[in-house]
């Protein structure tokens, strides 16, 4: 396991949980949409940046909000093209 591993480990959780986490989410939000466009691709980005807060041990940090601040940007965007 490498350094940034363990260190998102801490954050995270582990890969098999928040992976799997993610999946889930994932899965959940394709299985009721029906379908995967752009604005689907903003969307799963922002599950998989939520998925990260779940972790227990972690906390949510200032990248990981602007991280979907940028995601409801970018969907906006798509919107308004």
């Amino acid at each position: 396991m490498s350094e940034l591993t363990e260190e998102r480990g801490s954050e995270y959780g582990t890969p098999m949980d928040n992976h799997g986490l993610t999946a889930a989410l994932w899965e959940a939000y394709v299985y009721r949409r029906g379908k995967i466009d752009r604005e689907a691709v903003c969307m799963m980005n922002i599950l998989q940046k939520v998925s990260r807060t779940a972790n227990p041990d972690g906390e949510t940090t200032d990248d990981t909000l602007q991280d979907i601040q940028g995601y409801v940007d970018n969907l906006l965007e798509i919107r308004n093209a």
